[in-house]
């Protein structure tokens, strides 16, 4: 082969990673976007199935935030329902404990 001149299997060589490096990006793309919108619905449910709890007795929410006291039975009973919700949701559960960022109800 003569200096400068590429041959047949370095050029198959190129455009092949060039494709592949294409289509990796467009898949990572297409996968990324969609694992953010399933999260993204996941944590809207979430989100609203705790807000439905506590306008299910606003009255005993804003005593409770006012006094902050862990031993009523507002506390207790929304506690238990909030452990209901987060085993029910164990893939974002067990994401946030691996990074540390569970935190225990006071």
């Amino acid at each position: 082969m003569t200096a400068g001149r590429m041959g047949f299997a370095e050029k198959f060589i190129y455009i092949a990673c060039a494709f592949w490096f294409f289509v990796g990006g467009i898949l990572y793309f297409v996968t990324s976007q969609t694992l953010k919108m399933q999260m993204g619905k996941k944590c809207l449910g979430i989100a609203s199935a705790v807000a439905a709890l506590l306008e299910e007795d606003p009255e005993s929410y804003r005593k409770f935030t006012e006094t902050l006291d862990t031993e009523s039975e507002y506390y207790i009973r929304t506690k238990a329902v909030m452990e209901k919700i987060r085993s029910g949701n164990a893939i974002i559960s067990r994401s946030y404990i691996r990074r540390g960022r569970s935190r225990k109800m006071r």
